[in-house]
């Protein structure tokens, strides 16, 4: 089973860990997807939803996202091995998504939370959109504000967020909602800045595709610090639907990324077992990225239902 977590749990010894029951329905009766100590992922079996349990507590989440979070040598368990070697390719990552979101966004202001160094806002403000962004390390706030001129990107969260309420025509998480504590609360408080007409798009990780069941718990996105749910299309309708919202459009293809070769080559390693010497003649082009979509998360638009 997977041992991922070791590496980098020193960095979060002073954090209490807590067992938790499903979110969803609140049951305990759950299947064992991972073991990887002291952690577990299960799998509800009322409801399907997956979820961490022991996880580390709940007011003590945010410590992980700091600025070691997007630059770190134990990327397998945690964040992102360099995001500001690898910006550019969030860039034209989101490049092919804008046209989708702009074909159901019916005004210009576009709200990003959790937009890290403003890779998504950039895409957007390409195609005259106007740029908003939260984020909670402070490196990625400077470096959206001074290398990327978005100078209405924040560090906090929606609590904090300086904005009028009911303003945004679009709001957006990305890879957000599996590690916030409670999604409901958090996509409620989203519903609190949408105008009316307004659109929240989301993408997050599906446990019911095909890449899970095929390497168990060796997938890229049981990361149990940080990934503290794992949902699937029927329960992220439900998360929506308990939040206010109706879905508008689901679907795997538009939630493709780009990676670098040398990225690939570690999870060839780690998911797939191919021994890295195998991988030696892909080194001269670790640093070439290509567009990958294994088909094993979700692009959701969204929009809030009407109050009667």
């Amino acid at each position: 089973m997977a041992a991922r977590s070791r590496a980098i749990l020193d960095r979060f010894a002073h954090i209490p860990l807590e067992e938790v029951p499903c979110y969803l329905c609140g049951s305990q009766d759950a299947d064992t997807l991972v073991v990887d100590p002291p952690f577990k992922v299960r799998r509800c079996k009322h409801c399907s939803l997956g979820y961490t349990s022991p996880r580390c507590q709940a007011a003590d989440l945010a410590q992980v996202y700091g600025d070691g979070y997007f630059e770190n040598d134990a990327s397998a368990a945690l964040g992102y091995s360099s995001y500001s070697r690898d910006v550019t390719a969030y860039v034209r990552t989101f490049r092919r998504k804008v046209p989708v979101i702009s074909r159901h966004a019916t005004g210009p202001r576009v709200l990003d939370v959790g937009c890290a160094a403003g890779a998504f806002l950039v895409a957007m403000r390409e195609q005259g959109y106007e740029p908003h962004g939260l984020e909670l390390a402070p490196a990625m706030v400077r470096h959206a504000r001074e290398e990327f001129g978005l100078s209405e990107v924040y560090q906090g969260t929606l609590d904090s967020a300086p904005f009028p309420r009911a303003w945004f025509d679009v709001i957006t998480l990305f890879d957000v909602l599996e590690h916030v504590p409670d999604p409901v609360g958090v996509l409620q408080q989203a519903r609190t800045f949408l105008r009316p007409g307004g659109i929240l798009v989301l993408q997050t990780q599906d446990l019911s595709s095909w890449l899970p069941r095929l390497v168990g718990s060796r997938w890229h996105h049981f990361k149990q610090v940080e990934h503290i749910f794992h949902f699937n299309p029927k329960t992220i309708a439900e998360v929506l639907k308990r939040a206010g919202y109706r879905i508008r459009r689901r679907s795997r293809e538009t939630a493709g990324k780009y990676f670098s070769i040398g990225d690939l080559m570690d999870r060839a390693h780690q998911m797939l077992h191919i021994p890295r010497w195998m991988l030696v003649p892909l080194r001269p082009f670790a640093r070439r990225y290509v567009w990958v979509n294994p088909r094993d998360e979700m692009f959701i638009i969204a929009e809030p239902l009407r109050e009667h």
